[in-house]
């Protein structure tokens, strides 16, 4: 019997699975584990790099991945500690000889995978890895990642010119491995992070592939209403204004590949519209800043940021401005409206993230990785391209030369015009 050890990371499902395709293909059984994160602080603002609202959605889609892998025969193996020392344990104990994770675009996570590989070299294994979440694949992208532009419309019509999206894995379940280890219990971690959903949120999420695939049914299948999602995507308040599939692409409970097939499938049976196609848009972008990150890789992450284009030139230190704007207090009744919702519920809107981010940097004018910390410890649909790239772009320091400065209170009238979003979060639970 050949067993492949899958280490998960952001590729929390069963279905559309580079892995989980190899072993069904190869006859494979499989031993499935995640490495839980460190409970780990920022260096610059001290947040917690996991919030309580990322980490309860992180469990709820180890709880459904789990309920997969027992019907497969095997238990979901949750452990925390180094992955370089753990993988390397389980292949001596098993003898196994297979391994494969989903690679990542980002300079930590890329520097794990190393010390992972480092540790089997001694070991009879062979590694499976691929980069198993974006839209366009890198393999079939029209440049080398070094030549990607840095203009997201040069990129955007050039894809769009050669495009290519590989179609999602079909294949059947494979069987997974009985082992005899003792992990972590998903139920525990559950219970004791449990977050009482706010009333005042339209939409509280439930982490998990299931709810992945319920939510794109419902907004393309159920309800249509794609079809109107370039007109109502920079709403505010509700349910169905976007998609709000950013959480489960995050976590990878859903593929980019699923929700374009199922976008084609949709504009068959519908037809096509300029909502339709700005969805894919949309993905695009996604796609975007991941290039992003692996063409200038820990870049990404400095004050200066990309270094293309030049930084805000005043700049304040102050902790106390910081946690003014962390707990909507800053006397911007739409800022602070939309720092509540953050607060309450580990999501805000991109209408409301981009309003926010602007009147940090530019406004307040603080440093605008303390902003970007500060989502990244609260943000349920984290990922560190769109994330860090959004945040420098804000800031001038990412891919757009120009400065992206928000009149907040025009902003307020434009898609808050009767003041029901400001009303809802400016006031107690």
């Amino acid at each position: 019997m050949t067993i492949l050890l899958h280490w998960y990371r952001n590729d929390i499902r069963h279905n559309d699975h580079f892995a989980l395709n190899k072993a069904a293909e190869k006859g494979w059984t499989v031993l499935p584990i995640y490495v839980l994160p460190k409970e780990e602080t920022f260096r610059l603002s001290g947040l917690a790099r996991w919030g309580k609202f990322k980490k309860q959605f992180l469990y709820e889609s180890l709880n459904d991945l789990a309920h997969f892998w027992k019907t497969q025969g095997s238990e979901l193996l949750l452990l925390q500690g180094n992955a370089e020392e753990i993988i390397p344990a389980l292949c001596r104990k098993y003898a196994i000889q297979q391994l494969s994770f989903a690679q990542s675009c980002a300079s930590e996570e890329q520097g794990q995978e190393v010390a992972v590989e480092a540790g089997l070299m001694d070991l009879n294994v062979t590694i499976h890895k691929a980069f198993d979440d974006f839209l366009v694949h890198p393999s079939d992208l029209f440049c080398a990642t070094e030549d990607v532009p840095n203009v997201f419309t040069q990129f955007r019509q050039r894809c769009e010119a050669q495009w290519q999206v590989r179609a999602p894995f079909q294949y059947a379940a494979s069987l997974g491995f009985l082992h005899q280890e003792k992990g972590i219990s998903i139920s525990e971690l559950l219970l004791k992070n449990a977050c009482i959903p706010d009333k005042r949120s339209a939409f509280p999420f439930l982490g998990g592939e299931a709810s992945a695939r319920q939510r794109l049914n419902d907004y393309f299948f159920l309800t249509k209403n794609i079809h109107r999602y370039k007109e109502t995507r920079n709403g505010m308040l509700g349910a169905d204004y976007s998609s709000k599939f950013s959480p489960w692409l995050a976590f990878g409970a859903l593929s980019p590949r699923t929700i374009y097939a199922q976008l084609k499938a949709f504009e068959r049976e519908f037809g096509a519209n300029d909502s339709t196609y700005w969805l894919q848009f949309e993905l695009l972008w996604r796609d975007y800043f991941r290039y992003m990150l692996l063409k200038f890789g820990a870049k990404m992450f400095l004050k200066k940021g990309l270094g293309i284009y030049h930084p805000q030139k005043e700049e304040v230190h102050s902790a106390s401005l910081f946690q003014t704007w962390i707990a909507g207090k800053t006397g911007d009744d739409f800022v602070d409206a939309c720092m509540h919702e953050l607060a309450a519920t580990g999501f805000l809107s991109n209408r409301g993230r981009q309003n926010v981010a602007s009147y940090f940097v530019h406004q307040l004018k603080l440093d605008w990785r303390l902003g970007a910390e500060y989502f990244e410890s609260q943000l349920i649909d984290y990922d560190p391209a769109s994330n860090w790239g959004n945040w420098a772009y804000v800031a001038g320091v990412g891919n757009d030369p120009r400065q992206r400065i928000f009149n907040t209170q025009k902003q307020a009238d434009q898609y808050d015009p009767n003041g029901d979003f400001r009303n809802c979060w400016n006031r107690s639970e």
